[in-house]
């Protein structure tokens, strides 16, 4: 990718993108189906965070349209990583439920029909409410939430997913082609990424020899897997320089 075809996050740049896939969202939910963006990027690159300024930016113009669902809520639990003898790799692809994700992904994809018999039994509509996991960084676990933003409603048009591996030209990865209408890709410096990440395992507990540690055994090999099969995006993004 040329630096021609790449984004640069100014706050303008934001804005015209959110007004861009907002767009592009009503246009194919007035044909009967919502509108899959994923956010791919390295590890500690800075996804989430522009997932959810990007989701901001669409609802401060279109409230109640947008759902953002990060691939890290479908970790396997850490249960089963013992059970499989994953644990120390954690956050590698393997220790995903990747399955469920795209499972998740394409369910949500054709927004649900009123059931009929239901709404003249009861005299209103019966919509139909999808929650979906997130990672609980305090219990290092996927879970469940009561939060009516973890969860699909009626009026969501826009989904923003991001993680790791939504580019990974990989089965079972590759099969989000078929659920995904759009991916874009973060790029970030390994250097950055590496500061980024180190912050976030000390923040969620991580003593710093254990969060480097951690880094060169798991973050650092997935980046460079990621780097190295990755597909091509349909976007390159780049953050502003400071």
């Amino acid at each position: 990718m040329s630096e021609t075809d790449v984004t640069i996050l100014t706050d303008k740049a934001i804005a015209a993108l959110a007004a861009e896939v907002a767009g592009q969202a009503r246009e194919a939910f007035a044909q009967g189906r919502r509108y899959i963006l994923g956010i791919a990027g390295i590890p500690g690159s800075g996804k989430s965070t522009f997932a959810q300024q990007l989701a901001a930016a669409v609802e401060r113009t279109a409230p109640g349209i947008t759902r953002v669902i990060p691939m890290d809520g479908f970790h396997l639990s850490n249960q089963r990583l013992d059970e499989l003898g994953l644990r120390s790799l954690k956050g590698s692809p393997a220790t995903f439920d990747v399955a469920a994700f795209i499972a998740l992904l394409a369910s949500v994809k054709e927004p649900p029909k009123p059931d009929g018999e239901a709404r003249r039994a009861v005299g209103v509509s019966s919509p139909q409410v999808i929650p979906f996991p997130i990672y609980d960084r305090a219990l290092h676990e996927p879970v469940l939430s009561r939060d009516s933003s973890h969860a699909i409603t009626p009026s969501t048009q826009l989904i923003i997913t991001e993680g790791n591996y939504l580019l990974l030209d990989e089965l079972p990865w590759s099969q989000l082609t078929g659920v995904l209408d759009a991916c874009w890709w973060l790029d970030t410096p390994l250097d950055q990424a590496r500061q980024w990440i180190l912050s976030r395992h000390i923040r969620g507990g991580r003593e710093i020899d254990s969060a480097v540690q951690h880094y060169g055994r798991t973050d650092l090999p997935n980046a460079k897997l990621v780097l190295s099969k990755m597909r091509k995006p349909d976007r390159g993004l780049k953050r502003a320089p400071r």
